[in-house]
């Protein structure tokens, strides 16, 4: 074939030329889309919890919202966002599955869950389009400790989230934030106490819960309990035990607590 045309090029022209209208042809019935649709792949959940705490959203709504969709066919990934009043728990479905089927299935699993707080609302289910990653921002800091970068990168989300146009910004490169509480064993036999005994006398009164709200003829109040200690020194001076003599035993007197997080970290906090 190659020695055919190396000795008749006119032919190896017509061709070229054939093929070349053959393509400009072919051109004008391709299906060209300057916004291709794409198809549906996540699923959001909207709980709203009047007068609850983002700690109380996410033991008392995304807890249960996670458990309860585990086991559903085609889920790729699970994200709750634990937000003051309100959770958004959203799924995204793997390519090969269904997303009318996958949509129903997660309405018959959120229908089943028992264990929702009184106040919750009627949880709203809506299909969303496909998502993408729009840009990456990278917080550092010199001077800060982890906790306060954190909280940094906590509060631009939160002021990224009130633009409407933006409906996901995710904080990533943190492990779990801990307040840890260190006994030594000479304080737990002196006050003749165990570690069970410390962590649930904290935890009976290191709490923070919606009481109800007070209705006016202008607007509504939120009424809540908050006895959190979201600081080493706050948690620290919590009071847990009480003596014969009215005296008061802080868990600071007894106990060293640290803020840290579960694994080091540099000090660099991406956006996304």
């Amino acid at each position: 074939m190659i020695r055919y045309f190396t000795t008749h090029p006119t032919a190896a022209n017509i061709l070229m030329l054939a093929i070349i209208a053959i393509g400009l042809f072919s051109m004008g019935h391709l299906n060209k889309e300057s916004f291709p649709v794409l198809k549906q792949s996540k699923v959001q959940v909207s709980v709203v919890y009047p007068g609850a705490s983002p700690r109380d959203v996410e033991e008392g709504i995304c807890y249960p919202m996670e458990d309860a969709t585990d086991g559903i066919s085609f889920l790729k990934e699970q994200v709750c966002d634990a937000r003051d009043n309100m959770g958004i728990f959203t799924l995204e479905m793997q390519e090969q599955g269904d997303i009318q089927q996958f949509t129903d299935d997660i309405k018959v699993a959120i229908d089943g869950i028992q264990n929702f707080p009184d106040a919750v609302e009627d949880p709203v289910i809506t299909q969303l389009g496909r998502t993408s990653r729009v840009v990456k921002v990278a917080i550092t800091a010199d001077k800060l400790t982890t906790a306060e970068l954190k909280n940094l990168a906590e509060y631009y989300r939160n002021r990224m989230l009130e633009d409407p146009r933006i409906p996901i910004v995710r904080v990533s490169g943190f492990s779990t934030h801990q307040l840890q509480v260190l006994v030594p064993a000479a304080s737990l036999r002196k006050y003749n106490l165990s570690v069970q005994d410390i962590a649930s006398l904290t935890g009976a009164q290191a709490i923070e819960l919606p009481t109800g709200t007070l209705e006016t003829l202008d607007e509504d109040y939120q009424i809540r309990f908050d006895n959190a200690r979201k600081s080493a020194e706050a948690l620290g001076d919590l009071v847990i035990l009480n003596t014969a003599e009215g005296g008061e035993i802080r868990l600071g007197d007894i106990a060293r607590v640290e803020d840290r997080f579960e694994f080091r970290e540099r000090n660099y906090s991406p956006l996304r």
